[in-house]
C-alpha cells in the first residue's frame, strides 16, 4: 500500500510541530473536550484556587470545535508567570481533584 493511500485511510497520524514555546494550557479529557457542564465546573475550581493562591492569574477562551458531540477544550493563558510554572500549578489543582479525569497539556 501507497503512502498516499495510508493518509487517506488515516493510518498515518500526521502531527503538526509547534515551533517556539507554547503560549497557553489546553485543559481537556481523552474524549476530545469538555461539556458546557464540566466547563463549568472546571472554571469554578479554578476559581476557587486562584482565591486561596494556589495558581497565578489566567484568561481562558473557548475555541469553536468541529467535534459533533459539541465537546471543547478550555485554552488558559497565565497574565504573570511563564506557561510552564503556571502549568505545573494548575495540572496540581486539577489532579487533587478530579484525579485523572482530565488532561492538562
Amino acid at each position: 500500500m501507497g503512502l498516499k493511500q495510508l493518509l487517506k485511510r488515516k493510518a498515518v497520524k500526521v502531527h503538526r510541530k509547534v515551533f517556539g514555546p507554547s503560549k497557553e494550557i489546553m485543559i481537556t479529557t481523552g474524549k476530545g473536550g469538555l461539556t458546557k457542564e464540566e466547563i463549568k465546573g472546571v472554571l469554578a475550581t479554578l476559581s476557587t484556587a486562584r482565591k486561596q493562591g494556589k495558581i497565578p492569574a489566567l484568561s481562558y477562551e473557548h475555541r469553536p470545535t468541529t467535534f459533533i458531540d459539541r465537546r471543547e477544550p478550555i485554552w488558559l493563558i497565565p497574565k504573570t508567570v511563564s506557561v510552564a510554572t503556571a502549568r505545573v500549578k494548575i495540572r496540581a489543582v486539577i489532579k487533587a481533584k478530579y484525579g485523572s479525569k482530565y488532561i492538562v497539556a
